[in-house]
């Protein structure tokens, strides 16, 4: 069989981008418009009517929990919870700073704190109960036009997304052990006081995550040593795990995204 013309087969992969283009939505048909029909199309948008208070004050809260969903990468065992007692201390602390646009976020993961904190774990049928409370003290600041209903459904998608409880960070109780406590046997080799900082740091991160390794980033790293480059960091931690102080578990992304995950050589137990 004979191969088919050129002219064919560009007429065909124009005629299949074409239908890529209109799938997407758009239309080939329409002339881009001049600044003058832009400009005139920004006017009739801004003298839209504006949408309630409660449907842009729900929207707010929904993709800010969002994005504190995204930017908090602690795990359990990068986050110790905070004592929180009751429901009502979970929805208080949650207000501390009046209905902003993560507290709901922060309701949930108090709540998670005050499952830790109490042994109990709330049952699914108990969220709508759970989160009256924080209703209940929440609605005097909310607007006039707030539904019970779209706040507990923006609340339960935040509890389901809540990757830790409400708590101090293991890095902050680490840095506080590493300093009131003598440093581990693996610190003695150093005679610089950041590198023996930075081997007490990671033994108690260790002991903190018990059998399971720890996150430490270069940011992390910098600022509790008080480094001005991260390359500084970089050449520190390396240096201890070419020192088998540390091992890499598993290598982190670079950015903000996920820090490297380590464990600390801990001395073998005598038999």
């Amino acid at each position: 069989m004979r191969d088919p013309p050129r002219c064919w087969t560009a007429i065909t992969r124009r005629k299949s981008n074409h239908m890529k283009r209109i799938a997407q939505g758009h239309n080939p048909a329409t002339p881009n418009p001049r600044p003058e029909q832009r400009h005139r199309e920004a006017e009739r948008q801004s003298n839209r009517e504006p949408e309630s208070r409660s449907d842009i004050g729900t929207e707010r809260l929904s993709n800010r929990g969002k994005r504190a969903t995204d930017e908090t990468h602690a795990t359990d065992d990068s986050a110790l919870a905070a004592p929180v007692g009751t429901l009502q201390e979970a929805a208080q602390i949650s207000l501390n700073e009046g209905v902003s646009e993560n507290c709901l976020f922060n309701f949930a993961r108090a709540v998670k704190a005050f499952e830790v904190t109490t042994g109990i774990k709330l049952a699914k049928s108990e969220t709508g109960n759970t989160f009256a409370v924080w209703w209940q003290m929440a609605k005097p600041q909310l607007p006039k036009e707030a539904e019970f209903d779209e706040y507990l459904l923006l609340f339960e998608d935040a509890y389901a997304r809540v990757k830790s409880p409400l708590g101090s960070s293991a890095l902050t109780i680490a840095v506080g052990r590493a300093k009131s406590s003598a440093p581990p046997p693996d610190a003695e080799q150093f005679t610089s006081p950041k590198l023996r900082m930075l081997v007490a740091v990671c033994y108690q991160l260790q002991r903190l995550s018990g059998s399971s390794p720890f996150f430490l980033s270069l940011r992390d790293c910098a600022r509790i040593l008080e480094l001005p480059r991260l390359e500084t960091a970089s050449a520190m931690l390396n240096g201890l795990v070419s020192r088998g102080i540390l091992i890499v578990v598993e290598k982190g992304i670079p950015g903000p995204r996920r820090a490297t995950r380590f464990r600390f050589r801990l001395p073998a137990q005598p038999k």
